[in-house]
């Protein structure tokens, strides 16, 4: 094992140094002027589907940590979570050595709220072969679904790469085998990893493939659309080309990364393709990390305040579930109010917008139940939400209202929704405040479809899909009004006095 420590350094080494002349070769004709032009013409649009994509990617990586803490028993809340593993994995995306960097920051993090270094030592083994198995996965999807398209961009014949992907689909294949079958620990560098629940197996495959999955699609938002014929496509380029940057262990993978990238997107202008991925580096590693830095030292400060996390933490729990209710009608008063305009479209597109208006209106109805910490209300919006995101999905992949949709329903999700709560009873009660504030933004929804109906400009064909929008969100609202009526009479009804019963 001596020889193969001293060649883990010098494989690094010849990756980095291949790296550097792969970039010299291909970026031998490229002048500075060039690639600023090129960053100077990327569309607003795709730099927001890039920012909305890179928060969900760190979002999808504090999965990583929530499965380990709940693989080693521990349970720790969500926001802690998501702030440990955004600032170690944003630290660490730079720094590079990510088992270092990533795991000093974890243990500092995670010993403050009483996990030993044993448990912080397994959660980022955990947290590294989660990694492992979801590029793997992510890369045999690749290779197994579109080998013709992946064949001449890695310059491999469509045989062999559905030869690798079938081999890459047995260590997930292997892993979910072993949790679902043995029980025997698994013996790793000396260190014994207990059998994990077959359901957190599978979760740390899906977890770690969304992660690549929302990783690659911010870089390929910014690319030209020459440079692939599809994200499935490059999904697997992606995913070769991070591995090569961690195997060279550079921070980052600078260079290694970057030459791989170009070396794999053969019909897109190198200026074009150097423009994209400066843009996805400061997107994707500088800006967390000075969110990082940022966040790092105000943690250090709280620590070293008697009480203030406590205090802090209190006031979280008292302002975030009214953030959490504004931010979801706004929400749905944004969606209910985009569908009041009336579109052309196929049936298809009617249906949809049909029922993402209603969705919204659903949202709007249960924010009140979301400020009052409801499981049900969360359990419901976050379905309304899931729904409206996958219907933006399937017309646009990369839609920004989409990925912002599915970040809130995440937001939503990890929240705690206490049902045992005293004010959580279902359905949710409809304050008058929250009824007039309902009833306007449908008012305002149906004053817009009016207006636009009575201008020139608008095609008669295109004005049924604002009209049957409108009258879904309006039976939303008329169901929602029944229900909470009756709901209000159950509660309120007085008790029958019994009768007296006559003496024997």
């Amino acid at each position: 094992m001596v020889w193969a420590k001293r060649l883990v350094p010098l494989l690094s080494v010849v990756i980095f140094a291949g790296a550097l002349l792969v970039l010299h070769h291909l970026l031998r004709h490229i002048h500075v002027a060039e690639v600023a032009r090129q960053l100077a013409s990327t569309p607003p649009r795709a730099l927001l589907s890039s920012l909305a994509l890179t928060a969900a990617s760190y979002l999808a990586l504090a999965g990583f940590d929530g499965l380990g803490a709940t693989y080693i028993g521990r349970r720790l809340p969500p926001a802690r979570i998501i702030l440990i593993s955004f600032v170690s994995h944003a630290v660490s995306h730079s720094a590079g050595f990510a088992t270092l960097t990533g795991g000093a920051i974890r243990y500092r993090m995670y010993s403050a709220v009483g996990l030993t270094a044993a448990e912080v030592a397994t959660v980022v083994a955990f947290c590294g072969i989660t990694f492992g198995l979801g590029a793997s996965s992510l890369a045999a999807l690749a290779m197994l679904t579109e080998p013709h398209l992946l064949s001449a961009v890695l310059r491999l014949p469509a045989g062999t790469l559905r030869a690798v992907g079938g081999a890459l689909t047995l260590p997930a294949a292997s892993y979910l085998g072993w949790a679902g079958l043995s029980r025997r620990p698994l013996r790793l560098f000396h260190h014994s990893y207990p059998v994990p629940p077959p359901h957190i197996a599978a979760l740390q495959i899906a977890v770690a493939a969304t992660d690549l999955a929302f990783a690659s699609a911010a870089l390929f938002v910014l690319l030209p659309a020459t440079g692939h014929s599809s994200y499935p496509s490059f999904v697997g380029a992606y995913v070769v080309a991070n591995l090569l940057g961690l195997l060279a262990h550079v921070p980052g993978g600078l260079g290694v990364f970057d030459a791989a990238i170009l070396v794999l997107s053969p019909g897109a202008p190198a200026e074009s393709v150097l423009g994209a991925l400066l843009l996805f580096r400061g997107l994707y590693n500088l800006l967390p990390l000075a969110l990082a830095a940022v966040l790092l030292l105000a943690y250090e400060i709280m620590e070293r305040i008697p009480g203030a996390s406590r205090r802090i933490g209190g006031l979280f729990d008292e302002v975030g579930p009214p953030v959490l209710a504004v931010t979801a009608f706004a929400t749905g008063a944004v969606t209910v109010l985009a569908h009041a305009v009336p579109k052309p479209g196929p049936p298809a597109a009617l249906i949809a917008g049909t029922v993402e208006a209603a969705a919204g209106c659903l949202v709007m109805v249960m924010a009140r139940g979301l400020n009052r910490q409801s499981r049900s209300a969360r359990l419901v919006s976050l379905a309304a939400l899931v729904l409206m995101a996958a219907l933006v999905l399937a017309q646009d992949p990369f839609a920004p209202r989409a990925i912002a949709l599915g970040l809130l329903a995440a937001l939503l999700g990890l929240s705690d929704g206490r049902s045992d709560h005293p004010r959580s009873s279902w359905p949710p009660p409809l304050s008058p405040p929250w009824i007039l504030a309902v009833g306007a933004i449908l008012a305002g929804s149906c004053g817009v479809t009016w207006w636009e109906a009575h201008s020139p400009a608008v095609d008669p064909a295109a004005l049924p899909s604002a009209l049957i929008a409108d009258a879904a969100a309006l039976s939303i609202y008329g169901a929602a009004l029944v229900v909470g009526a009756v709901s209000f009479g159950h509660r309120h009804r007085r008790p029958v006095a019994k009768s007296a019963q006559p003496k024997r």
